[in-house]
């Protein structure tokens, strides 16, 4: 995770600069920027190379910023050919390894109740033996004379 003061630095601009950049690309970060100690933001290498990208296209275009952003915003957009909605393909091998993931943790579960109804067991046979005999009897405790 990237401060606004290590992207300044890395991209040797001011930290007003890369404010100010951070304004207009703010709507292309969303969730790649975090709010840290003392509501501190935090970038991470998404929007570090955003922010890599802006700055290179000013310079080699000489494109404004808001140029350079709408740029980038076409860049990264999505084709919108395909159906959002619509799920992926399912992919078999993830299946099968989900599958036999949850087979083996099946299994897995299977001994350790095991386990753990026999510790429950021992546990069960010991628990007479564990408390000594009383010296006293209740009557002798409550008797008053």
């Amino acid at each position: 995770m990237y401060t606004i003061t290590d992207i300044a630095n890395h991209l040797n601009i001011t930290v007003r600069a890369t404010r100010a950049l951070y304004a207009t690309l703010k709507p292309l970060l969303g969730k790649h920027v975090k709010h840290g100690p003392k509501n501190s933001l935090l970038f991470d290498d998404y929007s570090h190379a955003l922010f890599e990208r802006l700055i290179a296209l000013k310079a080699q275009r000489s494109l404004s910023t808001a140029e350079a952003v709408e740029e980038i915003r076409g860049e990264i957009q999505e084709p919108h050919d395909q159906d959002e909605s619509a799920p992926p393909p399912p992919n078999p091998d993830l299946i099968a390894a989900k599958d036999a993931l949850i087979a083996h943790l099946t299994q897995e579960n299977a001994k350790l109740n095991q386990r753990l109804d026999d510790m429950q067991r021992i546990v069960d046979t010991l628990t007479p033996l564990a408390l000594p005999k009383p010296r006293r009897t209740l009557r002798n405790i409550f008797h008053r004379s």
